[in-house]
C-alpha cells in the first residue's frame, strides 16, 4: 500500500515537473517580431488639410496574427495551471483516499488484534474451567481411593487383631512347655555350674597366686626401670639446661656486639653528618660570596654616594642562574642606592653556579656592601 502511494506520489511529480518545465519554455521564447525583409513598405503621406494617412493592411494582419499568438500562449499558461491545479486537487484526493484507505486498514488490524485477544481470553478461561473440572474430578478420586484404603486398613486391622489373638493363645502354651523344659534344663545347669565353680575356683587361686608373684616381679623390675629412666632424664634435663645457658651466653655477646656495631655506626654517622654540614656551609658561604663579588663588580657606584653602607637584596633566579626577579629588601639608605645595587644584580646574570647542586636555593638573600 505505501509503494503504491510511493509511485503515485513520484508521477504526480514528474508530471508538474514536466509542466513547468512547458511554461518556462513559453516565458523564455521571445515574440515573434517582423525581420528585416518583412518590414513593410514605408508609405511617405503628406496630410493634405483633413484627409487621414492610409492603413497599411499587412502591418495590421502581423499585429492581429501577434496579438492572436500572444492570446493563445496566455490561454495555454491559463490551461496549464488550470490543470496543475486539477492534478493538485487529484493528487490530494488521491492522499486523502490513501490515507482513508490506510486508516480502514489499521481499523480492521486492530479489530482483528481485538478478536484474536478475545478469543485467546475465551480459550484461556475454556482451558481453566476445564482444568478446574479435572481439579475437582481428581480431588473426587482421591477421596475415594482415601475411603477404599481405610476400609482395607480396618479390615486388616480387624484381620491382625484376630491373628494376634491366635498367636497369644498358641505363644502361652508354647511358653508353658518352654518353662517346663528350662526349669528341667536349669536344675542340670545349676548342678553343673556348681561343679564347674568348684572347679574353677581352684583353678583362680592357682592362678592368683602365680599372677601375685608375677606382678611382684613386674613391680620390681618396673621400679628399676624407672629409678634409670629417672636418672637418664635428670642427666638429658641438666646438659639441656647446660647448652641453653651457653647458647643464651653466645646470644647476649652478640646482641652486645651489634649494640657496640650500632653505636659506632651511630656516632660515626653523626660525625658524618656534622661533616657534610661543615661542607654544605662552607660551600654556602663560598657560594653566596662568589655571587656577592660579581654583583660588586657589576656595580656602578652612584655620585656622592657614602663610602659604607649595608643592604639586603631578595633573588629569585632560575636552575641555569638566570636572575628572574631582584627586589631590595632592607634599604640601602636612599632610592638610588637601591636601584643601583638591583641593576647591579641584574648585570651580574647568569650568576655563579654552586659548587655544589645541594647548596642551590631559586630564592636567595645576598647582604650587599660596597667593596673599600
Amino acid at each position: 500500500m505505501q509503494r503504491n502511494t510511493l509511485i503515485a506520489a513520484s508521477l504526480s511529480v514528474v508530471l508538474h515537473l514536466v509542466l513547468l518545465g512547458v511554461l518556462l519554455f513559453n516565458f523564455s521564447r521571445p515574440p515573434k517580431l517582423p525581420s528585416m525583409e518583412e518590414q513593410p513598405e514605408i508609405i511617405q503621406a503628406t496630410v493634405l488639410g483633413n484627409l487621414e494617412t492610409p492603413v497599411d493592411p499587412d502591418r495590421v494582419r502581423k499585429e492581429q496574427e501577434q496579438q492572436r499568438q500572444a492570446d493563445e500562449e496566455q490561454r495555454q499558461i491559463e490551461e496549464a495551471q488550470r490543470q496543475l491545479q486539477q492534478e493538485e486537487a487529484q493528487h490530494q484526493a488521491e492522499i486523502a483516499a490513501q490515507a482513508q484507505r490506510e486508516e480502514q486498514a489499521r481499523q480492521a488490524e486492530e479489530q482483528r488484534k481485538q478478536a484474536a485477544l478475545e478469543a485467546e481470553r475465551k480459550a484461556a478461561e475454556e482451558q481453566q474451567r476445564q482444568a478446574d473440572e479435572e481439579r475437582k474430578q481428581a480431588e473426587a478420586e482421591k477421596q475415594r481411593q482415601a475411603d477404599e484404603a481405610r476400609k482395607q486398613a480396618e479390615a486388616e486391622k480387624q484381620r491382625q487383631a484376630d491373628e494376634a489373638r491366635k498367636q497369644a493363645a498358641a505363644e502361652k502354651q508354647r511358653q508353658a512347655d518352654e518353662a517346663r523344659k528350662q526349669a528341667a534344663a536349669e536344675k542340670q545347669r545349676q548342678s553343673d555350674e556348681a561343679r564347674k565353680q568348684a572347679a574353677a575356683e581352684k583353678q583362680r587361686q592357682a592362678d592368683e597366686a602365680r599372677k601375685k608373684a608375677e606382678a611382684e616381679k613386674q613391680r620390681k623390675a618396673e621400679e628399676e626401670r624407672k629409678k634409670a629412666e629417672a636418672e637418664k632424664q635428670r642427666k638429658a634435663e641438666e646438659a639441656r639446661k647446660k647448652a641453653e645457658a651457653e647458647k643464651q651466653r653466645k646470644a647476649d655477646e652478640e646482641r652486645l656486639k651489634q649494640q657496640m656495631a650500632a653505636e659506632e655506626k651511630r656516632l660515626q654517622d653523626e660525625r658524618t653528618q656534622e661533616q657534610r654540614k661543615q661542607q654544605i656551609s662552607d660551600w654556602t658561604n663560598q657560594y653566596v660570596a662568589s655571587i656577592t663579588a660579581k654583583i660588586q663588580r657589576n656595580w656602578l657606584r652612584p655620585l656622592d654616594s657614602p663610602d659604607d653602607f649595608t643592604c639586603k637584596v631578595h633573588v629569585v633566579q632560575s636552575n641555569g642562574g638566570e636572575v628572574q626577579d631582584v627586589q631590595v629588601i632592607s634599604s640601602c639608605g636612599s632610592p638610588l642606592l637601591d636601584r643601583s645595587v638591583e641593576n647591579a644584580v641584574r648585570k651580574a646574570s647568569p650568576l655563579p653556579p654552586p659548587p655544589d647542586p645541594a647548596v642551590f636555593d631559586r630564592e636567595i638573600i645576598i647582604k650587599f656592601r660596597p667593596r673599600g
